[in-house]
């Protein structure tokens, strides 16, 4: 982000942002010594490990190990990109960004969009509740949603005729090329006129993560078909990455760590209205890897909820495979045939759909009891219901859980479906085997594992980070290819950079520079602030470091002498001992002085 936008906007983003204040309008602080301290937004406590310095603007939290300054914490809270956090900020302060700042293309067009969209929802709102909104406010007194909720979910009504919005929007001065890009008018093909998309339809007004309207849905009044429609794809809207009412069930989600999803919009309103708030839909597609991965950011397991009438197809659907590819838990809610989630709240209320939540079954043990239902099927549908569940085992990532799934399946399939041990476990094999073959010509490289850094090598980096004086000298001693660990390079550069152009660095400039290293940062800073003696600790940690350096260069000889020895190359053995003796002496020496 800094190579877009200016360190020293970055800097007057956060010299304008008072931390304390920030957090303070999420999490209740009390003062503790220098810092203030608080339960921890991002993970259950019962006593508070979270603090924030006012003085150096930074928070961290010692139970989870998350920190970094103003941004990170946007980031995490609003679970955004540094980007988005350090647009909200900027918009915070009342602080404009360079017109060359990465927010995509067009970002002048964008945002001209969202105003334009923006301004639409509150048309249609108004609209609703003027005369002749009538009939969609008949249709939401029947399914008995609330004024709360209708404002707000900011429910609005598109009049029946050809030019409502046209009308009003052009007389506004926007252009017809605008309501176009933002897939609120259509043109005709014979005679070119444009007209309104949406007409004598309830509006569902769909917000992105940051509470921004880029579409519509919109359910007709009259028995027009089709009876559900949405925005086309824009700029702004792509229903393939957007979840009804993830703006106003984030929180939620994240406080509880688990997401519902049902079907439509009055079942993802009416579970809120009835104080279920983590409730979100598809809007009208099946569930894509962009909606389990933005789910991901907030929850960690997802539960559907269908009525009986539709369960086994859901199940059977494809996108639950892409749950189990994507490592997401996912359980399935059955509610009773013919209710939706909005009948089955309304009738039971909360507590009740919340019962049937706790109830939800895994999806193994869905399938399980879906083929112990087969009665009157034939051996082969019989056989093809097991080969289905062992089918989703076998793509399960990882061994180890592998077999834990594995061994619990087969346990209840013997159980549930008298069908032998044996037998399924050498089916599952066959299917490991196939499931492997089709994987293997895309399948993603493993993750790298984040070990905790080399001990003397982080005291170094903190010690720049914390100590000008120490910083001044590890200019001179240290370069940032030196170090073994690519995060503390990677922050030992910046540090580095920072230092030459600026002559002082700042963490928060660091964290700013390397938001996804943000707590490595802090953490960097604070474990060496805390230590203090800095000039003895940076001599401690140098003579450290060069015997670490001693020993690598000891390990790479040694392999070398064996490869020349193994050659019969004497000459080249001779030498490689000299260097390995020389090394020797150093280590020695170095070893007393410490």
């Amino acid at each position: 982000m800094s190579g877009f936008i200016p360190q020293d906007i970055l800097d007057r983003i956060l010299d304008a942002t008072d931390i304390l204040a920030l957090v303070g309008q999420h999490v209740p602080l009390k003062r503790s010594g220098q810092s203030h301290k608080g339960l921890c937004p991002f993970h259950n406590e019962k006593t508070p490990s979270f603090f924030v310095s006012p003085q150096r603007q930074t928070f961290k939290c010692f139970g989870c190990g998350i920190g970094g300054n103003a941004f990170s914490f946007v980031m995490e809270h609003e679970h955004c990109s540094f980007p988005d956090a350090v647009q909200m900020l900027a918009e915070r302060a009342g602080i404009s960004l360079p017109q060359s700042a990465p927010t995509g293309p067009g970002r002048e067009e964008r945002l001209g969009l969202e105003q334009l969209l923006k301004r639409t929802a509150e048309l249609y709102a108004r609209t609703l509740h003027a005369a002749r909104g009538e009939p969609a406010r008949a249709y939401l007194a029947e399914r008995r949603i609330s004024d709360e909720s209708i404002s707000r979910w900011t429910l609005g009504f598109a009049p029946d005729g050809w030019s409502f919005l046209l009308d009003k929007a052009t007389q506004a001065g926007s252009s017809v090329k605008d309501l176009e890009q933002a897939g609120l008018v259509l043109r005709a093909e014979d005679s070119g006129h444009t007209y309104d998309r949406f007409r004598n339809r309830l509006m569902f007004p769909i917000h992105d993560v940051r509470g921004r309207v880029t579409g519509f849905g919109a359910r007709c009044l009259d028995g027009t078909e089709p009876k559900y429609i949405n925005s086309p794809q824009t700029v702004l809207f792509d229903k393939s990455r957007c979840l009804y009412g993830l703006f106003q069930a984030k929180q939620s989600i994240a406080q509880r760590r688990q997401a519902l999803i049902v079907e439509g919009y009055t079942d993802v309103i009416m579970t809120h209205q009835c104080g279920v708030g983590n409730a979100v839909a598809t809007l009208g597609t099946a569930l894509t890897r962009q909606h389990i991965d933005l789910l991901r950011r907030f929850a960690d397991e997802a539960v559907l909820v269908f009525d009986a009438d539709t369960a086994g197809a859901k199940a059977s659907d494809r996108s639950m495979e892409l749950f189990i590819e994507r490592e997401f838990p996912v359980r399935l809610a059955t509610l009773p045939a013919g209710q939706d989630p909005c009948d089955y709240c309304l009738q039971n209320g909360g507590p009740v759909f919340e019962q049937k939540i706790e109830e939800a079954r895994s999806l193994y043990v869905y399938k399980i009891d879906q083929a112990a239902q087969l009665n009157d099927a034939t051996p082969r549908e019989r056989a093809e219901a097991i080969d289905e569940l062992l089918r989703l085992v076998s793509m399960i990532p990882g061994s180890v859980e592998q077999r834990i799934q594995l061994d619990e399946v087969v346990r209840n399939a013997v159980m549930a479906l008298g069908v032998d041990e044996r037998s399924l476990r050498r089916r599952y094999v066959e299917l490991l085997r196939a499931n492997r073959r089709r994987k293997s010509e895309t399948a993603e490289p493993p993750s790298v594992r984040q070990d905790a850094p080399p001990a003397v090598e982080a005291e170094l980096v903190g010690l720049a980070l914390a100590d000008p004086a120490s910083l001044a000298r590890l200019a001179g001693e240290l370069a940032p290819d030196e170090l073994t660990d690519d995060r503390l390079t990677e922050i030992y550069s910046c540090i580095i950079e920072m230092y030459r152009n600026n002559g002082k660095v700042e963490a928060r400039q660091v964290v700013s520079a390397a938001p996804h290293l943000a707590a490595m940062v802090v953490d960097l800073e604070e474990s060496s602030r805390r230590a203090g003696n800095f000039e003895q600790n940076l001599e401690g940690a140098l003579e450290r470091w060069k015997m670490e350096q001693v020993k690598r260069e000891r390990f790479s000889i040694r392999q070398r002498m064996k490869l020349a020895d193994l050659e019969g190359n004497t000459d080249l053995l001779r030498q490689l001992s000299r260097n390995y003796q020389e090394l020797n002496r150093r280590y020695h020496d170095l070893n007393r002085q410490m």
